[in-house]
């Protein structure tokens, strides 16, 4: 039993010891905009100007200009309207639950 649990313990030391999984588009980003952006800023319709739908569209922008800010996630549109704190647009998704902060993670990882 002592060895059991001492095994337990470096494997989890061990775990704990690794880096997170890097995020990924298509694992973790696209899901995530299909789920709650796409049905406004997908192929059928673009609010906005903004298509969410493919990495093409996503680095392409909108109405607004550039969305997203490689290496700069504060400054990135897409992260800003998500969180809320764009002071002229409102949280996205509208009319909708805010993403959950585990969701806005991934895309600031991103």
């Amino acid at each position: 039993m002592y060895r059991a649990a001492q095994l337990f313990l470096a494997l989890t030391a061990t775990a704990a010891a690794l880096p997170a999984a890097e995020v990924n588009y298509l694992r973790d980003v696209k899901p995530l905009l299909t789920q709650n952006c796409v049905r406004c800023h997908g192929e059928e319709k673009q609010e906005g100007g903004l298509q969410l739908d493919t990495a093409e569209s996503l680095f392409a922008g909108g109405d607004s200009g550039d969305i997203l800010v490689p290496g700069k996630s504060g400054q990135s549109l897409l992260l800003r309207v998500v969180a809320g704190t764009h002071r002229d647009i409102p949280r996205m998704p509208y009319k909708k639950s805010p993403l959950e902060d585990s969701q806005v993670a991934v895309l600031r990882e991103w």
